[in-house]
C-alpha cells in the first residue's frame, strides 16, 4: 500500500522524466523546437505574444489558406552572386548579378517590419492569424516545421510559390535545389482569408501569395501540376552543402554589405 502522497512524487518523477525525454528527442532534431517559444515563432524581431499560447498551439489551423510572404531563397540567391560572382558572370549578365545582390539586402530589410504588421492585424482584424519565419531548411524545411508545430497538415502548389527568375538562373547553374535553400525574410501564414491578405501585404511592398492549405490529419502533399507527392522530412540545408562542397570561408555565411 502506498499513501497519496508517495504516489503524488512518483507521478512527479515519471513526468519529469518523460519531459526530459521529450527535450532530447527535440535537441537532436533538425528544427530543434523550443517549448518557449511564442505560438507565432517569429525567428526575426520581438516576437507577438498570444494570451492563450498553449490554448492557441494545440488549435488546429486546418481549413485555413496557406501564404507565403516573401520571394523563396532570395538573400541566399543574393549572396551567392556575391560569393561566385566570377564564375556565375560566364553565364548570366554582370548587371543581373549586381541587382541580385542588392535586392537581397533590400527585401530582407523590407520583410524585418511584416511581423509588426501582422501582429496589429491579429490584433485589429483576425485574431487567429498565425505564421512563421523561414530560414534554415529554405521553404520545404519551414513547412515541415510548420506541420509540426502547428500539429497540421497541409496541401501546397510548388508553382505558387513566390520566387524571382534570376535566382532559379543561379541555383540552376549551382546545382542548388532552391526549395531547400535558407529564406530569411520569409513567411508562412496561415489566415482564414488568404486572398485578402496578400492585399494587405502588397500594399505593405511585400510579394505574396496563396500557395496552399492546411488539412486535418499529417499528410503533407506537394502538387506540381499532374504530379502528386508527399514531403519527407528535409536534410542538410542547401546553403550548408555547397560551402561544404566548394570548402568556402564560414564567415561569408550570408553576410550583409
Amino acid at each position: 500500500w502506498e499513501s497519496g502522497r508517495r504516489r503524488s512524487r512518483r507521478r512527479r518523477k515519471t513526468a519529469k522524466a518523460a519531459d526530459n525525454s521529450m527535450k532530447r528527442i527535440e535537441s537532436d532534431s533538425v528544427f530543434r523546437l523550443r517549448e518557449a517559444e511564442p505560438f507565432y515563432a517569429l525567428e526575426t524581431g520581438e516576437p507577438s505574444r498570444c494570451k492563450n499560447r498553449r490554448k492557441g498551439m494545440e488549435r488546429t489551423q486546418a481549413g485555413k489558406d496557406l501564404v507565403m510572404a516573401g520571394y523563396m531563397a532570395l538573400s541566399a540567391s543574393a549572396a551567392l552572386a556575391r560569393l561566385e560572382h566570377d564564375c556565375l558572370a560566364k553565364r548570366l549578365p554582370a548587371e543581373l548579378l549586381r541587382e541580385t545582390e542588392s535586392r537581397g539586402a533590400q527585401a530582407v530589410e523590407a520583410m524585418s517590419r511584416i511581423p509588426a504588421w501582422l501582429g496589429r492585424r491579429a490584433e485589429r482584424e483576425e485574431p487567429d492569424l498565425a505564421w512563421l519565419a523561414l530560414g534554415e531548411g529554405g521553404v520545404l524545411g519551414g513547412l515541415w516545421q510548420m506541420a509540426v508545430r502547428w500539429r497540421t497538415g497541409f496541401t501546397v502548389y510548388q508553382r505558387e510559390l513566390p520566387v524571382r527568375q534570376e535566382t532559379i538562373e543561379i541555383c540552376e547553374l549551382l546545382e542548388i535545389n532552391p526549395y531547400c535553400l535558407r529564406s530569411e525574410g520569409c513567411f508562412l501564414i496561415a489566415s482564414g482569408n488568404g486572398g485578402r491578405l496578400c492585399e494587405g501585404l502588397r500594399e505593405q511592398g511585400c510579394p505574396a501569395a496563396v500557395i496552399g492549405r492546411l488539412e486535418e490529419g499529417k499528410d503533407k502533399r506537394l502538387l506540381r501540376g499532374e504530379t502528386s507527392g508527399c514531403l519527407n522530412r528535409p536534410q542538410e540545408d542547401e546553403w550548408d552543402r555547397f560551402l561544404r562542397e566548394r570548402s568556402a570561408v564560414p564567415g561569408l555565411l550570408l553576410e550583409r554589405e
